[in-house]
């Protein structure tokens, strides 16, 4: 299995976007996008452990082997899909220490697939629709971690706090390279925009790491059992 994930990762398809321009003079350590709106396939996680643990870091594997059967053939038209970059999670933070941390991955579907994706056949499997959406992205290399991931989170946020006004319930955390490549490698983070800033208010760590669960901006094609508990 991790030689077909290695065998793919060279040219993969990613969801499209356009990049608000810059002052050339001026560049900015993040830039802006714009996203159309877009097909995924998820699978999410509750739990109270911190970050970059052992027991999240297997977690985090499994997450994403349960997409990569998904787009395997483990789907209700056996259909193989293509890998896709970026690997998406969405953290949204518990409101204390001691509550859950809503942890969703994401594989792209395919352009080919974005109409009418097949249904997972693993119960923890479902489909997601992000909407058109414009979001403030810092990007940085090397292998990352959910430590790290927060850490460059919260330096976007200072970065960006007398301008944009961000959706603090949750971010999102984007990694484009396979294990096996050693130099080059891609990662980012993604607040969404929500507006202009109007004030000096500061988004800060505490409020990422204690930030209640909010409106999600995700609609979820789930089993009618599941979507209703």
């Amino acid at each position: 299995m991790f030689s077909a994930i290695k065998s793919v990762v060279a040219s993969l398809e990613s969801p499209s976007y356009t990049v608000e321009p810059q002052d050339p003079q001026k560049p900015l350590p993040y830039e802006v996008r714009n996203y159309a709106k877009s097909t995924w396939v998820t699978t999410s996680e509750s739990t109270i452990e911190g970050p970059s643990t052992e027991r999240s870091n297997k977690n985090r594997r499994d997450m994403f082997f349960k997409l990569f059967d998904y787009i395997s053939g483990k789907n209700e038209k056996n259909e193989k899909i293509e890998m896709t970059v970026p690997v998406l999670r969405k953290i949204t933070p518990g409101a204390g220490p001691f509550c859950k941390t809503t942890k969703d991955m994401s594989f792209y579907v395919t352009e080919e697939f974005q109409g009418d994706p097949p249904a997972p056949s693993n119960e923890d499997v479902y489909v997601t629709h992000l909407p058109a959406q414009r979001v403030v992205v810092k990007t940085f290399s090397g292998y990352t971690t959910e430590a790290k991931d927060l850490e460059e989170a919260t330096q976007l946020a200072e970065l960006t706090k007398d301008k944009y006004d961000l959706e603090q319930n949750y971010f999102f955390a984007a990694g484009y390279n396979s294990p096996w490549r050693f130099v080059g490698r891609r990662n980012e983070v993604w607040f969404v925009v929500k507006g202009e800033r109007q004030n000096g208010d500061a988004v800060d760590r505490c409020t990422l790491e204690k930030g209640a669960a909010g409106e999600e901006g995700t609609a979820v094609d789930k089993p009618a059992e599941t979507a209703a508990e």
